[in-house]
């Protein structure tokens, strides 16, 4: 009696009419009362929101966990093999300045060798001035102390052979 009032009327400007009828509505309109023997229709209530998204959340937790340790893995073996790599590196690092460390000691020995070589023959060269020196025309404290000169470098030359 009052649906066609404008306090009942719907707001949104849809009858009830117009709206398609539920399978609840429809087996009351047939005057069934849910009996269901003949009934072709499902009355199975479907999945609500929340457990539909809580199902898709644990089937991409699922996928994610598998993805995640396989690229867990992956980052993993990454991992060992650029160590393994700097390893390597390092190795060959230390070869390369070990290399260096004995190439400059070879060079610091010759470099030694040659400034004892290079003393060896300034010496010989003092000894040679000391024997050709000519004690005739020199005083007797100078004379004594060139001849005492010459005596030690022959007993030195004499014990070295």
């Amino acid at each position: 009696m009052l649906k066609d009032q404008p306090n009942f009327a719907d707001p949104n400007g849809r009858s009830r009419a117009s709206m398609p009828p539920t399978p609840e509505s429809k087996s009351i309109d047939e005057g069934d009362c849910g009996s269901g023997l003949g009934d072709t229709f499902n009355f199975e209530r479907p999945i609500g929101r929340k457990a539909e998204k809580a199902i898709r959340k644990n089937k991409a937790i699922g996928k994610d966990v598998g993805e995640y340790l396989t690229k867990k893995l992956k980052f993993i073996e990454d991992v060992t093999r650029l160590e393994e790599e700097k390893m390597l590196i390092e190795r060959e690092k230390l070869a390369i300045e070990k290399e260096r460390s004995e190439e400059k000691l070879k060079i610091e020995k010759e470099r030694v060798m040659i400034e004892n070589k290079k003393f060896e023959m300034e010496y010989m060269l003092e000894e040679e001035r000391i024997m050709m020196k000519d004690t005739s025309g020199l005083i007797g404290a100078q004379k004594a102390f060139y001849e005492q000169l010459q005596e030690e470098i022959m007993a030195r030359r004499s014990s070295r052979n």
